[in-house]
């Protein structure tokens, strides 16, 4: 998937998160697709019944200071709803 490191935001399960979650199981148990509004909701993944995660680009600064790879979260640049972050670096 992704070949570099990044960050993701993520917002825990709430009432829309579970209706939502139980749409896309609906859809997958009925064999139709599921609605691209629903898809989106979740950033294209199956929903796993805890968070949403995604990618928040916008609030990290990624900088290298004496051969260190330093990542800033700007948490004022997060939205509200982001209550957890999760840094991701793939295996080499």
């Amino acid at each position: 998937m992704y070949k570099k490191s990044y960050v993701l935001g993520g917002k825990p399960a709430d009432d829309k998160y579970k209706k939502m979650a139980a749409a896309w199981e609906a859809c997958t148990d009925a064999g139709v697709d599921i609605p691209v509004e629903i898809e989106e909701f979740f950033n294209y993944t199956k929903p796993d019944g805890n968070t949403i995660w995604s990618e928040i680009k916008d609030a990290i600064t990624m900088d290298c200071d004496y051969g260190i790879e330093l990542w800033v979260v700007d948490l004022k640049k997060l939205p509200d709803d982001i209550t957890l972050i999760k840094f991701m670096k793939p295996i080499e």
